[in-house]
């Protein structure tokens, strides 16, 4: 696991250990599967719009999101526009 999506696992509830030895040890008790996605598709859009790929990014924002629970999440444009509802109030 690079150090970027080591960085995404812990912030989604992961959590990895590296023993004297160099083993690894990977705890996903409290992981959050679904939040680990998300943060893994923000960080992507984000690196595509920095690198000018707005075409691959504007793709990655329309693609639908399903939970593993069965129902539809939204669309990555959808979910961005709650969360900045959920941050900064409504949009004006």
């Amino acid at each position: 696991m690079n150090k970027n999506l080591l960085e995404l696992f812990k912030q989604s509830g992961g959590y990895v250990e590296i023993d004297e030895q160099g083993n690894r040890f990977t705890y996903t008790y409290d992981f959050d599967p679904e939040k680990f996605v998300r943060l893994i598709l923000e960080d992507s859009i984000a690196k595509l719009q920095l690198h000018g790929f707005d075409d691959a990014a504007n793709i990655l924002i329309g693609a639908e999101i399903h939970s593993d629970k069965g129902y539809e999440v939204g669309t990555m444009e959808e979910y961005f526009e709650q969360t900045r509802r959920k941050l900064f109030g409504k949009k004006k």
